[in-house]
């Protein structure tokens, strides 16, 4: 566990030292000040409004949080620097997990701070119930969707060492998991029990569960569990690479 931490440190502390992980922190401050602003008004209820700024930020995060996870691993083989890596008296597992950790260390920094605001916004401006159970329950999904939305950029980070190329694998397999799985939750023409595997498979409606407020065990079972699958996925994926 140490040397988890450590390479989640050092992984955390190289995105603190690139331009990127700032344009991609302030990109997502400005979309979800937007999308809150969008529907917030001021001395109503909030409880859609959470909806809507939730629901739009999982759909946003499918294109952005695969620009941070697409170096992770292919920068590593590209650069040459993953035979260092491997050679130190560490896992597979340990240098895939470490990163993950790392990545997902930016990716609350830069939940907590435009939440944060708009959660002052919305508490000082209603006079009403505020949500903030909702907001709290909201809060929590975003943070599994970005863990489930690293993995798989990890994942696909594993797969090649083009990051252009890691970042196209990760947004269209989160497209399949979000934008696709939606629409054929939609579709008239399946048949309920298809359409209840989609709807179980589908993030955004895991995602939108949570931002009305309902944390169910079934949901959290299921970010943990795809999380776990992609990380033992991008796992074996260095070790596949790693033996070529």
């Amino acid at each position: 566990m140490p040397l988890t931490l450590d390479i989640a440190r050092r992984e955390l502390m190289s995105f603190y030292r690139s331009p990127i992980a700032y344009v991609m922190a302030a990109a997502f401050a400005l979309l979800t000040c937007y999308f809150f602003f969008l529907a917030f008004e001021p001395g109503q209820p909030v409880s859609g409004v959470w909806q809507h700024t939730f629901g739009r930020l999982v759909q946003v995060m499918v294109f952005l949080l695969p620009a941070l996870s697409m170096r992770l691993i292919a920068e590593e083989f590209r650069s040459g620097t993953i035979e260092t890596l491997m050679t130190a008296p560490v896992t597979d597992t340990q240098v895939v997990v470490g990163k993950w950790l790392g990545a997902m260390g930016l990716y609350a920094t830069m939940l907590a701070l435009p939440l944060a605001a708009i959660a002052l916004v919305a508490f000082s401006h209603v006079t009403r119930d505020p949500g903030g159970g909702q907001f709290l329950a909201g809060a929590a999904g975003l943070l599994m969707v970005g863990g489930v939305f690293m993995a798989i950029g990890l994942f696909a980070s594993a797969m090649t060492q083009n990051q252009i190329v890691a970042w196209i694998l990760a947004v269209v397999m989160l497209s399949v998991v979000t934008f696709v799985t939606e629409y054929l939750y939609a579709a008239r023409w399946l048949s309920n029990e298809i359409r209840e595997v989609v709807g179980y498979v589908d993030v955004t409606q895991q995602a939108g569960a949570f931002a009305r407020g309902l944390i169910q065990p079934a949901g959290v079972a299921y970010f943990v569990t795809v999380a776990g699958l992609f990380l033992f996925c991008a796992v074996k994926a260095v070790e596949s690479r790693r033996w070529r």
